[in-house]
């Protein structure tokens, strides 16, 4: 969408945009269409979270604010938000031990792994 002028520098790119949408809720059936496109609304919100400017404040090139701060206060409430970003996530560290500690196990080298037995 990238046209919001010197707000848009944050906007998803086309290629973010198709995995994002794949991760996204789909519709429960037929209905209404949408006034505003999703996209547009979502980089209200990343917008929102990136600037920290005030809900009142996001341009109206990316909606209006209070269809934007709907969508977000919505996927908050449902669980949305934290589906996409669990998948989104990438897969944990094999260097971490079974235990979760995050400290290497007693067979690792280098400055991490501890004092040395002799």
């Amino acid at each position: 969408m990238n046209d919001h002028g010197s707000w848009g520098g944050g906007d998803l790119t086309d290629e973010q945009w198709t995995v994002l949408e794949q991760l996204m809720p789909k519709g429960a059936g037929p209905g209404r269409p949408p006034v505003w496109p999703r996209r547009q609304l979502i980089d209200g919100i990343r917008l929102r979270v990136r600037t920290g400017v005030p809900w009142l404040d996001i341009p109206v090139e990316y909606g209006p604010w209070g269809r934007v701060y709907d969508l977000f206060r919505r996927w908050q409430r449902n669980g949305t938000w934290r589906q996409i970003f669990t998948r989104l996530a990438p897969p944990p560290r094999s260097c971490l031990r079974q235990g979760g500690t995050g400290m290497p196990g007693p067979e690792a080298s280098g400055p991490l792994a501890g004092p040395r037995r002799i």
